[in-house]
């Protein structure tokens, strides 16, 4: 066989994803089974051998290709079973010790394992726990780390210990693939904690030096030189780029990179190891003493020291390894197979880590990686045969047809992902990535140099122009992803059927055009059918909605929106996740807002609030009685008409929806033709709807439905203790959030991946 590890690599892939659905006792029989399957297989294969040969029986033709292959197919399923075996043990000492725990206040004792996470004005520490006491009962659990939550850093550095009493809790979604707890598994963490009484913290200082202490300290070292440099939005960009610290990214800037379908530049990933590699092949290209084997030996250990620097992020773990492969190779004189490779990195991640299946970054950097390294040549070779008989533009050509190709290609391969996930597809992937790809490779290249010059004394005067250069270039890469973002009408809502059958036509026609005979006619009929399952796609998609009132939900977020067409009304602005309702809203390609209600008027609301009216043409705004608007506001909302509705008072929007506030717009009750909704921003007192979306940890409106909106219950509690504490039918948005299809018969049709619990 050709790509034997492409086959282990593929089936570990397989075999940690199925272990991430489904539950541990199954994953032991499924590993169980494999394992058994192999075996049997090798034993088989084996005997046929012995027998064979005391026979004195000539292999024949076919035995000599069978007989690899079955070979394969076994070491596959022993690899299969292995990974799942890994995944079993490694719950029973990580995840179970915490499930049990879940709920109830600990003193625990532990090293601090980095400095901490700042993100929605909340600090996150990774504390590998030592030793735990709960219920007059104390233990040693070397396996368990938590992530804990507080309100204020502590003075501590990595690799101290932490002392303190906390409330541990396990993450929620259990047995969904692409879920926080399976995210937080495949990160390391086996549950999350708060402080429970910060009067009992202790410190004590670690005066060793171990090496993840030394790489923590040299990122934050780093990231303090573009802090110091460079302004915050720039700065934030360039950690991301550079150190992997994604949260320092403005929410407004990740969002805008996110509608444009161009989030992945700001992950660790192929683009970097890449941009590493060149910039220390210029370095080394100045020392022509050195041998080709000492340069890739220096470039290994770089790579590896980057990657230490970074904290092994799975994506970059994944392209290290191959960029690794291939300086092996290079040192052999050979050259590396890119789908052989993958399928090595891909077995090692997932032998190492079996909780990875569940890390939803790792899957569309593995799928996206095998579309460019399967499809992106022969695309750029068809894309180069529309211009083969013009000379001139051929060289002009050659660069938008690569990109355009590895664009496309690895959109094509992650499109399940796509579906299952985020259910959106945006159309601006692809020139995105062309006008995005050039300023942020410079911006990489200027960083390195940057960071490298900026950390030597004697040459840190030279590093000046490349902090200049660097903060032009994110500025420069902000700005256009800005300007990108509003295009209207550019994303396909794949929660919608009618685009999902749409979204698979375009892939399948893709494909049968790589299929057909390469020339001008093949072109125009892939182009043209793309265009006629566009254009069909939006028109069966509007009629399907025509009349439609749709409430949307957004995840983690107390944010809710009603949705009509191009128009919308924005009713709540909540949570910390402040960009949430202006990506409800690009991703259903609103055009108008006729009402923006501000019931809440808290730092992270009116942030929510200046989003939607910068983004938005806003038609009226309502406020409370005697609300301070602020500067910011008040400038953005520009002629917006204000309302200061009494209780009682009636609005109607979207042609016929009416929305009825209470007194200082603490709930707003919403009918759309036979059905009523409910929006609480806190406990208002008795009622009675078909649809509730509240805060209230004890709401006293009865509804055949409740949307539980409060962040701290859902982090506080996993989805099953809330069943049994909140009897009756609840929803929790998650993923991308809840669309509820208010339909004109007084029916509800729910949309999205949150969970329904009964």
């Amino acid at each position: 066989m050709k790509r034997p590890f492409a086959l282990l690599g593929g089936v570990s892939f397989l075999a940690v994803i199925l272990a991430a659905c489904m539950d541990a006792d199954l994953v032991l029989s499924a590993a169980t089974i494999c394992l058994g399957l192999g075996i049997g297989l090798l034993s088989v294969l084996a005997a046929v051998r012995v027998v064979c040969k005391r026979m004195k029986h000539p292999r024949s033709e076919t035995s000599g290709v069978l007989l690899p292959r079955a070979v394969c197919f076994a070491l596959a399923l022993l690899v299969s079973g292995f990974c799942m075996l890994r995944y079993v043990r490694a719950y029973e000492t990580t995840v179970a010790p915490a499930e049990e725990l879940a709920g109830s206040t600990a003193r625990i004792r532990g090293i601090v394992l980095d400095y901490p996470r700042e993100q929605y004005q909340r600090y996150y520490y990774q504390v590998r726990v030592e030793r735990l006491s709960a219920d007059g009962q104390s233990r040693d659990i070397p396996d368990l780390t938590l992530r804990i939550s507080t309100a204020m850093p502590f003075g501590c550095r990595p690799y101290d210990s932490l002392e303190c009493t906390v409330k541990i809790f396990s993450f929620s979604d259990a047995g969904t693939l692409y879920s926080s707890r399976n995210s937080r598994l495949a990160e390391g963490i086996s549950a999350g904690a708060y402080i429970s009484n910060y009067d009992s913290v202790a410190i004590v200082p670690n005066t060793a030096s171990p090496p993840g202490k030394l790489f923590a300290e040299f990122r934050r070292i780093l990231a303090r030189q573009f802090e110091r440099r460079l302004p915050g939005e720039e700065s934030g960009m360039i950690r991301a780029l550079l150190l992997g610290e994604r949260e320092q990214v403005f929410d407004e800037v990740y969002g805008d990179f996110q509608e444009i379908g161009a989030s992945h530049l700001l992950v660790i990933s192929g683009l970097h190891m890449a941009a590493l590699g060149g910039f220390l092949s210029l370095i080394f290209g100045s020392l022509p003493l050195l041998r080709k084997r000492v340069k890739n030996l220096l470039t290994a250990g770089a790579i590896l020291g980057f990657l230490a620097l970074t904290g092994f992020p799975v994506s970059a773990v994944r392209s290290g390894i191959m960029y690794l492969l291939a300086l092996l190779a290079n040192c052999l004189g050979k050259r590396a197979d890119g789908v052989n490779s993958l399928g090595f990195a891909v077995l090692l991640i997932c032998v190492r880590n079996p909780f990875s299946g569940g890390d939803v970054g790792f899957a569309l950097s593995v799928l996206a990686t095998l579309g460019i390294l399967v499809l992106s040549g022969p695309m750029t070779a068809g894309l180069m045969g529309l211009v083969e008989h013009h000379p001139r533009i051929i060289r002009m050509a050659a660069p938008v047809a690569s990109s355009l190709s590895v664009t496309l290609s690895a959109i094509l391969f992650t499109l399940p992902v796509q579906f299952a996930v985020f259910q959106s597809l945006t159309l601006l992937a692809p020139l995105s990535s062309l006008l995005l790809v050039f300023p942020c490779t410079a911006l990489l290249y200027c960083s390195l140099a940057a960071a490298f010059l900026g950390l030597l004394p004697v040459l840190s005067g030279l590093s000046a122009p490349f902090f200049f250069c660097a903060g032009w270039l994110a500025r420069i890469s902000i700005k256009i992803a800005g300007q990108l973002s509003k295009i209207r009408h550019t994303v396909l809502d794949l929660s919608d059927p009618i685009w999902m059958v749409g979204a698979a036509g375009i892939a399948l026609v893709v494909l049968a055009g790589f299929l057909l005979k390469r020339g001008r006619r093949a072109a125009c009929v892939v182009l043209a059918s793309l265009l006629l399952l566009f254009g069909s796609g939006r028109a069966l998609a509007a009629i399907s909605l025509t009349g439609t009132v749709t409430m949307a939900a957004a995840a983690d977020s107390s944010c809710v929106v009603i949705l009509q067409g191009d128009r919308a009304a924005v009713l709540t602005l909540g949570g910390f996740q402040t960009g949430a309702a202006r990506e409800l809203l690009l991703r259903h390609n609103v055009r108008k807002v006729e009402l923006l209600c501000l019931p809440v008027r808290d730092r992270d609301a009116r942030e929510a609030a200046a989003q939607v009216l910068e983004r938005f043409s806003v038609e009226q705004l309502a406020l409370p009685k005697d609300a301070y608007l602020g500067r910011e506001l008040q400038l953005l909302s520009g002629r917006a008409k204000r309302l200061y509705p009494e209780e009682g008072e009636t609005v109607e929007v979207l042609g016929g929806v009416k929305i009825t506030f209470a007194e200082d717009m603490s709930r707003l009750t919403v009918r759309a033709g036979s059905v009523s909704a409910i929006v609480e921003t806190g406990q208002t007192g008795a009622g009675s709807c078909q649809l509730l979306f509240t805060t209230a940890e004890r709401t006293e409106i009865n509804s055949s439905f409740t949307v539980l909106q409060n962040d701290d219950i859902i982090e506080e509690h996993s989805r099953d203790v809330l069943a049994e504490q909140l009897p009756g039918q609840y929803l929790l948005p998650d993923g991308v959030g809840l669309l509820i299809d208010l339909l004109p018969d007084g029916t509800l049709r729910f949309r999205g991946d949150s969970l329904c619990l009964k």
